[in-house]
């Protein structure tokens, strides 16, 4: 979460706690309190990534998948998570579609990553939030 807060993105719940303990009632996360996977996620070893995903939340049910990949690959990179998400990340899309799609995701997080920690802040959040419009950041 270090790194995080390190690139401008609030991430400071009081509490991280296990989903497991919830039994069948899944609690949903808040600022405050973030529930995760973490029995599963320590058995893959992906602890660190499960967190970094925790904090990559679009205000909607359905954002755009374009959106949602971008988002998860920047916040990955600054936590040094690029390879747990290369391995973890499921296309719908297959074949030349799906490599043309991860050339685009790719240079638009390399862009953003040339900017300063500010600006890359203002795009991730602005990235959750035009996810949910129908707009492509």
């Amino acid at each position: 979460m270090a790194d995080l807060r390190k690139s401008g993105i609030d991430a400071n719940p009081s509490l991280v706690t296990d989903r497991m303990l919830d039994g069948r009632k899944q609690k949903s996360s808040t600022s405050h309190t973030w529930y995760l996977d973490l029995s599963a996620a320590d058995r893959s070893k992906a602890v660190r990534y499960e967190t970094m995903r925790s904090v990559v939340k679009f205000p909607c049910a359905s954002p755009d998948p374009f959106a949602q990949m971008v988002a998860l690959r920047w916040a990955a990179s600054v936590t040094g998570q690029g390879d747990v998400y290369d391995k973890n990340s499921k296309r719908t899309v297959t074949g030349s579609a799906a490599t043309k799609t991860e050339q685009q995701i790719r240079t638009v997080v390399a862009d953003v990553l040339t900017e300063p920690i500010a600006a890359q802040a203002n795009w991730f959040k602005r990235t959750l939030t035009l996810g949910c419009s129908g707009s492509q950041s």
